[in-house]
């Protein structure tokens, strides 16, 4: 006995089409968000950590680090802490010092604060 194949129903194939193209999306969409996007963490940011962002990743810390000073964020403010931040944790710091210690000479915040 031969079998006889019938084609499957357009539908099915509409079906089908749709759900790899939902796959393709959500998997290119997790890529290009997991790749450009990270943990802004301002100050707090580790010398080591802060030495792997781009350019764009580092400006965007040290503005929040700005920000949560409360400090302006003028271009020439932001200019600044950049280069402050960059030549701190290329000269004096540990990589697991945090970029805001550069503004009490490289002491916690807490041992700047007891300081007469």
């Amino acid at each position: 006995m031969r079998s006889i194949k019938t084609p499957m129903p357009r539908r099915t194939w509409l079906a089908i089409g749709i759900a790899v193209a939902l796959v393709v999306v959500v998997a290119l969409g997790f890529t290009i968000t997991s790749r450009d996007s990270f943990h802004n963490q301002g100050g707090n940011t580790t010398c080591a950590d802060f030495k792997a962002l781009t350019p764009d990743q580092r400006k965007e810390t040290v503005i929040k680090l700005l920000e949560d000073r409360g400090q302006a964020t003028r271009e020439t403010n932001v200019t600044v802490a950049l280069a402050s931040s960059i030549l701190y944790c290329q000269t004096v710091a540990k990589p697991e010092d945090p970029i805001v210690k550069m503004y009490s000479g490289g002491k916690s915040s807490a041992s700047a604060s007891a300081t007469p």
